[in-house]
């Protein structure tokens, strides 16, 4: 018998020995986009660091990219952590707390690879929503396995 649905409750009865019916495609899908945006916001490794990817960690180190572009094409030397133009060595804050020196090279690396990541990361959840709307069973859209290191 198969499972039914109570009109009244939307509960869903199981004959007893059937497993329930698991999500649906749409609400799979749903859960690999919350899985995109839960690994784009737990941060990425850069210079030997780990670094925070927030939101508002994103939008700061968009910015810092911006300007450390600007200055890498007005002449910005590789290894001058004071190119920031406000006579103080240029740094960001990892996970861990600690302060990296970085010449306007470097902070164009970081912004380069967090975008990279977050890439990946989106590029992964589309092939994992087509694999899902083709029929794929997954039983964990959180599983490491499935998305990229």
């Amino acid at each position: 018998m198969p499972s039914t649905i109570d009109p009244l409750s939307d509960a869903i009865f199981t004959p007893e020995g059937e497993a329930p019916p698991g999500p649906s495609v749409d609400a799979l899908c749903a859960m690999v986009d919350a899985e995109v945006e839960r690994r784009t916001q737990a941060g990425f490794a850069c210079h030997g660091h780990h670094f925070q990817s927030r939101p508002k960690d994103q939008d700061n180190i968009r910015d810092a990219y911006a300007r450390a572009s600007r200055a890498a094409a007005a002449g910005a030397q590789i290894g001058d952590i004071f190119w920031y133009g406000d006579g103080k060595p240029f740094g960001w804050i990892a996970e861990d707390n600690t302060l990296v020196a970085m010449d306007a090279q470097a902070v164009i690396e970081m912004g380069d690879t967090m975008g990279t990541r977050k890439k990946d990361l989106i590029f992964a959840g589309t092939e994992l929503k087509a694999r899902i709307r083709a029929g794929a069973v997954i039983a964990n859209v959180a599983d490491d396995a499935l998305w990229p290191a």
